[in-house]
C-alpha cells in the first residue's frame, strides 16, 4: 500500500476531549492501549529520547526500544510481559546523521531518505534503506482525549520484496509517536489506540 494513502487511513474523527495526559507525564510514562489488546508505555527519557516498551496480546515476548520522538529507533530487543528482557537478539541502528538531527514530524515536513546501518545480534549487519514520511495534522481521539497528532510512516527496503511498512501518530503535544499499523507483506494491519493514560507518580 502506498506510503500517502495508509497515512490518509490514520487519521480518525476527533471528539469532545478530558483531563488527559501532558508532555510533563511524560517522565513518569504514559500507556497506550490498543483495540487488540496491545499496549504500548512511553517515557522521556531527555534530548527528546523516549523508552518505548510494547506487550502484545498475541504473544508472550514484546519490545523494548529507544527511539528519539518515540520513531527513530537506537536501540532494541526483546521484552517479556513482566518487563523483563527476553532471549532474542538485540538491534542497534545508526543513522547517517546524529538522530537528534532527523526529522521533527510537521504536516509540512519533507520526506526524509537515507541509508541505515543496523547491527542485528553478534553477528549480522545490514545497510538497507530507509524512508519516512509525513501526513496532515489533524485532530486524533483516544479515549476520549483529544490530541493534535501527524502521521508518519517508515518504509525499511522501500521497493525490495522484504519491505516493511509502519505507520505512526505523533503527538506534539507528548512529544512522542507510537505505531498505530504495519504490513505484513504489503497488506495493512492496523489497531484503534482506545485508552490513554499515565502511569508514573
Amino acid at each position: 500500500m502506498p506510503l500517502r494513502l495508509a497515512l490518509c487511513l490514520m487519521v480518525l474523527p476527533a471528539v469532545a476531549g478530558a483531563a488527559c495526559p501532558t508532555a510533563a507525564d511524560m517522565g513518569g510514562g504514559v500507556e497506550v492501549t490498543f483495540a487488540n489488546g496491545d499496549v504500548t508505555v512511553l517515557r522521556d527519557r531527555g534530548a527528546g529520547m523516549i523508552e518505548v516498551e510494547e506487550y502484545y496480546a498475541w504473544h508472550d515476548e514484546g519490545r523494548r526500544y529507544f527511539a528519539y520522538l518515540g520513531l527513530y529507533v537506537t536501540d532494541e530487543g526483546p521484552l517479556t510481559w513482566d518487563g523483563s528482557a527476553g532471549a532474542g537478539a538485540s538491534v542497534r541502528t545508526f543513522y547517517p546523521v546524529d538522530v537528534l538531527e532527523m526529522p521533527v514530524p510537521t504536516a509540512d515536513a519533507p520526506d526524509w531518505e537515507g541509508v541505515l546501518r543496523r547491527d542485528i545480534g553478534d553477528d549480522l549487519s545490514e545497510t538497507p534503506r530507509y524512508v519516512v514520511k509525513f501526513g496532515a495534522m489533524a485532530p486524533v481521539e483516544i479515549g476520549g482525549c483529544v490530541y493534535e497528532a501527524v502521521a508518519v510512516g517508515e518504509s525499511l527496503r522501500p521497493g525490495a520484496q522484504d519491505q516493511k511498512d509502519q505507520y505512526s501518530w505523533y503527538l506534539p503535544e507528548l512529544g512522542a509517536g507510537f505505531i498505530m499499523g504495519w504490513t505484513i507483506g504489503r497488506d495493512l494491519q492496523q489497531t484503534d489506540a482506545v485508552g490513554i493514560r499515565a502511569v508514573g507518580p
